[in-house]
């Protein structure tokens, strides 16, 4: 009896992932043991509809905005994964009366914007934007940037990103940073 449970085939669960999100990360999802990961369109009707072919619980989406018939497609107890962080475009009063649970995936951009953040400090430093503007236009204009070297930075939000940033400003540009959380 223990050979025969063990060698049952396991039931693959279909996941139903816009396909935009698919893209992002399809070497995951095609070697996801388990799973059989279904791209679908992003829009809601299309993505509603391949949730009812597919007799499918759970759907994995970007930040499109949902209103409706996504809702009503899932069954009580499915899931809405949103593919980023916060729940932008998910509409959680229609999710919770329609009894669907809703995850996402929190401090996965953290350091892809603690790292723009620095990218923004940068450019404004060093003037980047304006000096880029002058000289495609065919102007050279001299104009003298700052170093961040020994200088304090005040980082006003405490949480992942905020001390990423003021990490960064310490330990790669010698600044002094100051946290502030409102």
């Amino acid at each position: 009896m223990l050979g025969y449970l063990l060698t049952m085939p396991q039931k693959q669960i279909p996941i139903i992932i816009t396909q935009p999100e698919y893209e992002k990360a399809r070497t995951e999802f095609d070697r996801a043991e388990g799973l059989v990961c279904i791209p679908a369109p992003f829009e809601e009707a299309a993505l509603a509809s391949a949730v009812g072919k597919q007799n499918a619980e759970h759907v994995i989406c970007g930040m499109e905005h949902y209103r409706d018939e996504l809702y009503e497609a899932l069954p009580r107890g499915g899931v809405i994964a949103r593919f980023g962080v916060g729940f932008d475009g998910i509409d959680l009063a229609k999710a919770t009366k329609n009894g669907l649970l809703c995850t996402n995936t929190p401090e996965v951009l953290d350091d892809s914007v603690a790292e723009h953040a620095t990218a923004l400090m940068l450019a404004a430093a060093r003037h980047i934007t304006v000096l880029d503007g002058s000289t495609r236009s065919g102007s050279w204009i001299p104009k003298m940037g700052m170093e961040l070297s020994g200088k304090r930075l005040a980082v006003i939000g405490a949480g992942s990103i905020g001390c990423r940033v003021a990490r960064v400003a310490a330990f790669g540009f010698g600044s002094h940073a100051t946290l502030y959380q409102p």
